[in-house]
């Protein structure tokens, strides 16, 4: 409804604007005509046609400048909504980070400004035991985990960094340059997101990840390290433990496993016989 009014406003507009165009350009030739018929002398109808040309070449070029005005506002709202589109699309809804889609925009800009000799560093990571977190506490819990997971990666991003959910509970932390030592900030997210409580029913939720981090000069497609990285997450996976969280560093890939709180058992009821 509304961009149906916001059109027929600027049909109305166009067709207003037209109007006043034709009439400005009509009337040096009826403004002579009519002196001419009135018996003027032909210095008041020369005198009269050319104040009568200035005045409408006066209001055309107003005319002409209020429609390039309104031409280059509705570039810039155009160039606006389109940004705003393209940021939506490239923008996980839920956790308001990128977006599969948004990250490999971003790669590609991490790419265009990569300076000789810089490497992908890549760090693919799984909530733990994600399913159970649905299972027992319901999916609205299930999804303010995922949002509060994105927002502890988020603000503890090492400096030109980027994150993506990837889809389902994965995430991948990605950044191209000069890194020492990114099994560091790497324990340091994981810790990040372990610290961070998630309310629910049944109280705090903390949660862990599980990541798997891999490393490759930048001749490698983005594709191809975090292959790596996943197939290093996978073996994290296999290495979780309930009680006893364990931290495997291996020499290419690192492999980092953090554990998640045991599932609450479930309290049964007396039965009367």
């Amino acid at each position: 409804m509304r961009h149906t009014i916001v059109g027929q406003r600027r049909e109305d507009r166009a067709r207003r604007t037209i109007l006043a165009g034709t009439a400005a350009a009509l009337v040096p030739v009826l403004v002579p005509a009519a002196t001419m018929w009135a018996g003027w002398a032909v210095e008041g109808t020369v005198l009269a046609a050319m104040l009568c040309s200035v005045g409408a070449a006066a209001v055309v070029s107003l005319l002409l400048l209020r429609v390039t005005r309104r031409m280059l506002g509705e570039e810039r709202r155009f160039d606006d909504d389109r940004r705003l589109w393209r940021d939506e699309a490239n923008t996980d809804p839920l956790c308001r980070i990128a977006n599969r889609r948004g990250a490999y925009d971003q790669v590609e800009r991490f790419r265009a400004d990569a300076i000789p000799g810089a490497s992908w560093t890549v760090l693919a990571l799984d909530i733990d035991r994600f399913k159970d977190v649905n299972d027992t506490h319901g999916h609205a819990v299930g999804d303010r985990v995922l949002a509060s997971v994105a927002e502890a990666l988020n603000d503890h991003l090492p400096e030109g960094a980027a994150v993506a959910r990837w889809g389902g509970d994965e995430f991948v932390v990605y950044m191209l340059g000069e890194r020492s030592q990114p099994e560091g900030w790497a324990q340091a997210l994981a810790d990040a997101v372990r610290a961070k409580p998630v309310r629910c029913r049944e109280g705090d939720l903390f949660v862990g990840i599980s990541f798997g981090l891999a490393t490759g000069p930048s001749c490698n497609q983005f594709d191809d390290v975090l292959a790596i990285a996943d197939d290093a997450l996978l073996k994290a996976k296999s290495q979780m433990r309930e009680t006893d969280p364990t931290i495997d560093m291996s020499d290419e890939p690192s492999v980092v496993t953090i554990a998640t709180r045991p599932r609450p058992k479930p309290v049964m009821a007396p039965t009367v016989a």
